[in-house]
This record gives structure tokens, sequence and C-alpha cells, in this order.
């Protein structure tokens, strides 16, 4: 008689894994910035159109001079410099304060972007996403590589009650009662599989702090041994992971000024995360020492 098992599909868990890092990422974005005079909800929307798209257009609410409104487009016209000037607004939920006109940048509504390059973070973190969920199904696979299975023979009754013993000393019982003669019916199987975990979890750390430098995320909660690190090596990383934020950072109001100088208001960003100076320098004798900022 064959008892039932749970069977682990890998594609399953990766697509699993996959799913997990793709949220986890999305919501650290939409903690990096704080938007002034936006709701929640508006906040949010604005900041997701960024995150996949790359930019989004502002632009005065139909039938009214100072509430502004802001929804996706598509181009219709551009200039030598391939700059949009004609905008059609994409009207996703028939929203009636979305005008239907073709719209002109730079009178009837601007352009925010979230990256020089004009795109948005979301694919990046979706080729990141898909190969920390290969590691991640990776560990999952060494794991139960490690497990020491049972092989069980005999008889269907001998089967039986050895597969009992088996379920007693899995669920933790210290005191097994087995027969004498079921005794040579139990044997462990070694399948001198590879210990791998150790080496994976260091490259899925290393995988995701670069994932967060490139979005301006700071990195140092991620368990990396600093003293293999250099005081270059670590200030180095700090550098770049300040470009990536000030890069967007830059980006952005730029675009506000642009609102401001067309609309003579604009939506202000405050960052919520403090910029990551020099972590470490070298003291007189050569020594790493914690300089960080608080």
């Amino acid at each position: 008689m064959s008892k039932k098992f749970k069977r682990y599909i890998p594609s399953r868990i990766y697509q699993q894994n996959r799913q997990l890092y793709l949220d986890k990422y999305f919501d650290l974005f939409l903690t990096l910035f704080k938007t002034e005079d936006l709701t929640k909800q508006e906040s949010d929307y604005f900041l997701k159109k960024l995150y996949y798209d790359g930019s989004i257009a502002v632009f005065k609410a139909k039938g009214s001079d100072d509430i502004f409104a802001f929804a996706p487009y598509a181009v219709n016209a551009w200039n030598s410099y391939d700059a949009p000037t004609k905008l059609q607004l994409i009207n996703v939920r028939n929203a009636p304060f979305i005008p239907s006109k073709q719209m002109s940048v730079g009178t009837d509504c601007v352009i925010y972007y979230l990256r020089p390059n004009r795109k948005g973070l979301a694919e990046v973190v979706e080729r990141y996403a898909s190969l920390l969920a290969e590691v991640d199904t990776a560990l999952f696979l060494n794991l139960q590589l490690q497990k020491i299975p049972f092989a069980i023979t005999g008889d269907n009754e001998a089967v039986d009650r050895i597969t009992d013993v088996v379920d007693r000393i899995m669920a933790g019982d210290i005191s097994v009662f087995v027969a004498q003669n079921d005794t040579g019916n139990l044997s462990a199987l070694s399948l001198n599989a590879p210990y791998l975990i150790d080496k994976l979890t260091e490259y899925r750390n290393s995988l995701e702090s670069e994932l967060k430098t490139r979005m301006g995320i700071d990195n140092s909660g991620i368990i990396i041994k600093k003293e293999r690190l250099t005081a270059d090596e670590v200030n180095s990383n700090n550098d770049e992971l300040n470009d990536a934020f000030n890069v967007m950072l830059m980006t952005l109001e730029q675009c506000s000024k642009e609102m401001e100088e067309v609309f003579g208001t604009s939506i202000k960003f405050e960052p919520t995360k403090t910029i990551v100076d020099s972590f470490h320098d070298k003291d007189a004798e050569g020594e790493m020492e914690d300089n960080t900022n608080e």
C-alpha cells in the first residue's frame, strides 16, 4: 500500500519566491519618498506609475483651475530632441476629471520622470527577483537533500509497522518500541548531496545588497562581514547607493521645477531616508572605525 507524501514542485516554489521579492521591493520603493499635499491614495498611485512606467503626466483637473490630477499617457508627437510635445491622456478608470483632448507638454501638462533614462525601476527589480527566486529555490532543494531518507523493506504488514515507527521518529518521539524482527527492515540512505546552503545564502545576500544599492536603499542591514571589506570598498558602495537615490530625487525635483514654471505650483518630494555617509575610515593604526552620521 503506497503512502501519500507531499511533493515539492520547484517551478511553483520559484514563482512564489519571485512574487515575494517583487512585492517586497515595490513596498520598499513606496517608502523612499514622502509627497507633500497628496493624499495617501494619490501618493501611492503617483509613485506606482513612476515605479512601473517611469513617468506620469500632471495636469489641471477638467473644469478646475487649482486642482491637479495625474494619469498615464500616450505620446502623439516628439520634438527634435526626442522629448514628447503632444500627449493623449489614458483614462484607465473612466474618471470624469481627465481631459479627453490632446495635451501640449509645457502648456496643458508636465511630465514627471523617475530617472533620466525615463524608465521605471520595475524592470530592474524583476531581473533581480528572478535571480533571487532561483537562489531561494536552490536553497530549499539543497536543504531537502540534507535530510536522511529511510528505506523500508518487507511485506505489507511490516512496511505499515515500520512506517508508523518512522512517523513517530520524525514527530520527535524519544522512545520508540520496535519488534526485534522489524529492526532489519529499516535503514538510512545517504544521498551524498553537497552542502551548499552557506554559499547560496552568501550569494543571495550579495544579490539583495546589489539590488538595494541600485534602488538607493540602505543595504547595511544585509548580513555582510565588514571585516572582509576595506574602507574604500565600504565608502564606494555608499557613494554608489547615494548616487542612485540622488539621481531619482534630482530628476523629480527638476520635474517639479518645470511644473512650478507652468502652473505656479508643484509636487514637493521629501526623502524618507538619510543620505549614507562614509561608514568607515582608517584610524592612525589602520583599524576601521564607525563614522556613521545618525
